[in-house]
């Protein structure tokens, strides 16, 4: 039986003092904020959520597994994964377009929530069939505004982000998220250098650090191996190791100078500086593909776009 872990709701009131707020009224600046930044890295391996894809029976697809992060915005709750996770066809700079894809779904799998008056206990499963295409076969999702030319898959309905390898999902209202997954803050507009630390959160083969009936995430840690310096390509970021299988729509963290994890960015996935079939002695000098998502989907950006908006615009 999953354990459980009680804590306040957010918008929780309290008729007496919260100890812990009594506890750190007592502490210094300095002990404050380094209490606070343990507690949210401490915390960290409950905001991703795993992922599985479907086809249009309903079916899993075999080894069609992934990460991603629900973040709250106007209002509402919204899933975040990566493009090449719903299409199927790789990484908008990886296109691999050999024969058409069948996912029809998202199977969302996250911590059980319950309300206790002004907690939420927390753990055990739950999970949520997200569908990916509405009635006319339109993709639901919202993704980069700038798309490629791709006239196989333009054919099939689908258009293609330009770099960004990122989309988003409305989720229901009635699917409760705990307040440990949900994450409310912006992304963060740190400029990423050579050596700067990053953290990211998934799940690596779907695989849970407690078990398939009460997720936590793995946290990988990287390093920044090559900023954001090719003019053509202005959210990418290459780090120094690569995840694993299953982490592509991981949420991608990076630690400030007080030792706070930020929420950066989105993870995509691994690239090989040589060409061909990567083979198993050469993983360990492969590289980690990332995104950042301030500049797109932050309070001055953009934003993500519905596909089918991008198809009626070019028609």
């Amino acid at each position: 039986m999953a354990s459980k872990h009680v804590v306040p709701s957010p918008d929780a009131v309290f008729s007496s003092p919260d100890p812990f707020e009594e506890f750190l009224a007592r502490r210094t600046p300095e002990e404050r904020a380094s209490i606070l930044a343990r507690q949210k890295q401490a915390n960290l391996g409950y905001t991703a959520v795993r992922l599985q894809c479907l086809d249009s029976a309903g079916q899993e697809i075999r080894g069609a597994y992934a990460s991603g992060f629900v973040r709250l915005e106007g209002g509402k709750n919204f899933l975040y994964t990566c493009w090449h996770v719903v299409s199927g066809y790789g990484a908008p700079l990886r296109l691999a377009v050999k024969h058409r894809q069948d996912r029809a779904a998202l199977r969302v799998f996250v911590q059980l929530v319950e309300k206790r008056g002004a907690y939420e206990a927390i753990g055990g499963l739950d999970q949520l069939d997200l569908p990916l295409l509405d009635s006319t076969g339109l993709p639901l999702w919202l993704q980069e505004p700038d798309e490629q030319e791709q006239p196989d898959l333009n054919a099939i309905g689908l258009r293609v982000p330009r770099n960004v390898d990122v989309v988003k999902l409305e989720m229901p209202s009635s699917f409760a998220v705990s307040s440990l997954t949900l994450l409310r803050e912006e992304f963060s507009s740190i400029g990423p250098l050579a050596g700067d630390r990053i953290s990211v959160v998934g799940y690596p083969h779907g695989y849970s650090a407690d078990g398939e009936d009460d997720l936590t995430a793995v946290v990988l840690t990287r390093n920044v191996a090559a900023g954001m310096t090719r003019q053509g390509l202005p959210h990418r970021l290459i780090v120094d190791g690569p995840g694993t299988p299953g982490m592509s729509g991981a949420p991608v963290f990076i630690w400030d100078q007080q030792g706070h994890p930020r929420l950066f960015g989105i993870y995509s996935g691994i690239i090989h500086p040589g060409t061909g079939r990567l083979q198993h002695h050469e993983y360990a000098a492969s590289l980690g593909e990332c995104f950042r998502l301030c500049n797109l989907c932050g309070e001055n950006g953009p934003g993500l776009v519905a596909s089918g908006a991008l198809r009626r615009r070019s028609a």
